[in-house]
């Protein structure tokens, strides 16, 4: 059995190489912003990118296929600056294929 990664958000997130990789980096940066789901959820709406709370969750444990927009959602409720997005949603579209992820 291989080690487990231990991952923070101060982690690059192109080194995430799953799913689940990258949504426990996506829980590590939640904490480290001190972001609560409610408060993710919130943000996103006032970036106009909304998702709820069940969304945040679902992400965060590598539930189902997000929409890229979700997960930009999530970003930007988390309060992560536009330039540090563009890591996350390359690692995103690597780990969730166009053609393999939900409609848009």
């Amino acid at each position: 059995m291989s080690p487990v990664k231990v991952l923070t958000a101060t982690s690059d997130p192109m080194d995430a190489s799953t799913r689940l990789d990258f949504a426990r980096l996506l829980r590590a940066l939640m904490q480290e912003r001190r972001r609560s789901a409610d408060s993710v959820a919130r943000r996103s709406r006032y970036a106009g990118m909304p998702i709820s709370r069940a969304t945040v969750y679902n992400l965060i444990a590598a539930e189902g296929v997000p929409r890229r927009e979700t997960v930009l959602g999530f970003l930007r409720g988390c309060g992560l600056p536009a330039q540090e997005q563009i890591r996350w949603l390359v690692t995103f579209d690597r780990l969730y294929p166009a053609g393999r992820r939900a409609a848009s």
